[in-house]
């Protein structure tokens, strides 16, 4: 699969389980494993995948997903709070920023 990353913007990948949650490096980590790199991201995802055939679970239903994030914006930006006010204007008229 190709995508078309704007200028600036990135890619995160993270490994979903079949639960529903996300894999964390840590089970105390409030924040799921991200990664920037989709090889390394598979890597883990196989090496997860190869724990579980270990222990008899042949078909985990873990698998890789992604965001688009777009750059850091400065909070004192113009722009910025042209989004904020766009986002109010949206949920005033019932709809989700």
């Amino acid at each position: 699969m190709s995508l078309n990353v704007p200028a600036g913007f990135q890619l995160q990948y993270a490994i979903k389980l079949p639960d529903g949650e996300f894999f964390k490096y840590h089970p105390q980590h409030e924040h799921p494993a991200l990664f920037i790199d989709r090889s390394l991201a598979e890597q883990t995802l196989n090496e997860l995948r190869e724990g579980m055939r270990r222990m008899g679970i042949h078909e985990w239903a873990g698998r890789l997903v992604f965001q688009l994030v777009s750059p850091f914006l400065d909070l004192d930006d113009p722009a910025a709070r042209v989004v904020d006010e766009i986002s109010a204007w949206l949920k005033a008229q019932g709809g989700q920023p």
